[in-house]
Formats: structure tokens, sequence, C-alpha cells
């Protein structure tokens, strides 16, 4: 795999005036797209877009809601966003509009992401919650009642982590576990990290990085090279570095984050191959329908926030959907 095998463009530029923005991201539920802007920290919109379409957005609408959540938590679980309010609760909303804050039962800090279910235990999503200045993992299997577990290990990253990445158990090949993955994030010590950690339902486990960056909020996206034999290939658009600096590096890892590698920056081998600014904290997803891999907004070198929509498409897997 090398940069080249990528083709890259940008989409669209400067949608919006980005002046007051403070934070963004954007996340899916089914092929509707949802960009939720926070302004000033005291106000959040959201707009929508369909990803076979993503140029076109509709009308920015304020949030409803008692509390505003933190963005950079918005999860999708069942086609219902979770987040942690800035008051600590949970927060849900089926049509990004309409959110709930629960009487906190905790105060929450981060949502991790969904365990799918095993023969061992049912579908879950987990979570990190504070008690007594102490973080600890939580976990929920309706959304509503909350299970308070372990305390988090040393170098664990509490807050700014990847989205999550989640596998399905796969008997038939063998592998009965499913796994939990997050990239990166800060620790409680503020501490950024370039670990990879993975839960299997029950624990967690480090995989320390000798050559990915300690970064915050990397954008991941998964790819399954071969339908008929699964094998993983994570894409990795980098956060922001210890130093504050963002890049327009990209990273990939074919054994799910244990190691990984730099890909080549050739970015003009097409001719429609379009050279990427450096850009950090972009929301990555991945349109199932036609292999484009999408990352919206972000953070430039400065810490302005962008309005641009960048895309590249693995061209192998192209092929591979065509044979």
């Amino acid at each position: 795999v090398s940069g080249d095998t990528v083709r890259w463009q940008y989409l669209a530029n400067d949608l919006w005036d980005t002046a007051k923005i403070t934070d963004q991201t954007v996340a899916a539920i089914g092929e509707t797209l949802f960009w939720f802007k926070e302004y000033d920290s005291s106000l959040v919109t959201v707009c929508t877009s369909d990803i076979n379409s993503p140029k076109v957005w509709s009308e920015e609408i304020d949030i409803v809601s008692t509390d505003l959540p933190s963005l950079a938590s918005i999860y999708n679980w069942n086609d219902t966003f979770f987040a942690v309010g800035n008051g600590g609760s949970i927060m849900t909303s089926t049509d990004g509009i309409s959110w709930t804050a629960t009487a906190p039962t905790a105060q929450f800090a981060s949502i991790l992401g969904v365990q799918f279910a095993t023969k061992n235990y049912k579908e879950h999503l987990h979570a990190i919650v504070k008690e007594k200045d102490v973080y600890r993992f939580a976990k929920t299997y309706d959304g509503i009642n909350w299970e308070i577990g372990d305390v988090c290990p040393d170098g664990f990253p509490i807050r700014n982590f990847s989205q999550p990445v989640s596998d399905k158990a796969k008997p038939q090949s063998g592998n009965v576990t499913s796994r939990l993955y997050i990239v990166g994030g800060e620790t409680a010590d503020g501490e950024m990290t370039s670990s990879t950690w993975s839960c299997d339902g029950f624990s967690w486990a480090e995989f320390q990085q000798g050559f990915l960056p300690a970064m915050t909020r990397p954008a991941i996206i998964q790819y399954t090279l071969d339908t008929n034999a699964p094998k993983s290939l994570w894409i990795l658009w980098p956060g922001k570095y210890a130093n504050g600096s963002v890049k327009n590096e990209v990273y990939f890892s074919e054994n799910k984050g244990v190691t990984w590698k730099l890909f080549k920056s050739e970015f003009s081998k097409y001719a429609d191959t379009q050279k990427i600014m450096p850009v950090g904290h972009v929301s990555a997803i991945l349109n199932q329908n036609n292999y484009w891999m999408y990352f919206f907004g972000g953070v430039d070198s400065e810490g302005k926030q962008q309005a641009n929509i960048f895309g590249g498409q693995l061209m192998t897997l192209v092929f591979d959907k065509i044979k």
C-alpha cells in the first residue's frame, strides 16, 4: 500500500464561515450525515446531507437540549446518537436535533464504543465515568442503566481518542471474541498517547507504539479488502500532535493497530489528485457504496476551524470490487 494508490480530491471548500466555530464533528445514521458545529461553546447546530452526495447540506438548525453535547463524544449506537453532556450526563438523540439528557448516576467523561455480542455476553456500550477523582469503566446493555466497573489503567486515554473501531466475533473463522479499539488520546494526567487499546468484552490491553506519534482525535477508517477472506486495513489521518502541529501524513495498519506504517507522500500520480493541506481533528466516514473515504472539517496548523471536505479512494479496492 502506498500513497499513490489513493486518489485524493477536495470535494468542497469553505462551505460556511468558521470564524466563530470552536469545535465540529460529522457522524452518520445509515446514509444520512450529520455535521455538528459548536459556536463559542454556547450553541450547537446541526445540518444534514446524504453520504452519496456529501457536497450538498441542509440549513443549520439549533439543537434542542437542556445541555450541550461534547462533539468529540458523539457516537451512533443502534441508530441513536449518544454523547457526553457538558454537565457530565449521557445525552441521546435519534434525529440530531432534539437531545435528552439523563440524570447522571455518575460523572461521565467519554463514550468508548460498542462491544458486539458473543456467546459470552450481549452487545453493550462502553464509557468512562469519574467517581471521587478516579476514572472507571462503565457499560450499558440498554442505553439507560449503567454498570460501573474497574478503574482505568495507567496510561489509558480518558478523552480525545479516535472514533472507536468495533469488530464482530466470527466463530466460523475461529474468532469467538468481539473487539473494540481506540487509538491515541489524552490520559488523566493530560499526556498524549499513541497507543492502541483493545477490549475483548472483559478487559483492556495496550499496544504501545514506537512509530506512530502521540496525538489527539485521529480519524480512522476501516476497510475490508476481500469479502470472501476478510482482512482489515485501517487508514489513519492524524489529529493534533503533542507540539500542537497538524500534518497531511497518512498512516495505515494491517494488524488492527498493533503496528503502523506511513503512506508514501505521493499525491500526484493521477491527473485528478490534489494536494491536501495539513489538517487535524477531521471526521472520517467510509461510503460503502463506492469505497470513498470522506474527511470533514478539522483545524489547520494555526488552529482555525475548516469547512472543507476531501476524500480518497483506495484504487486496489475499486479493482477488487470490479472483479
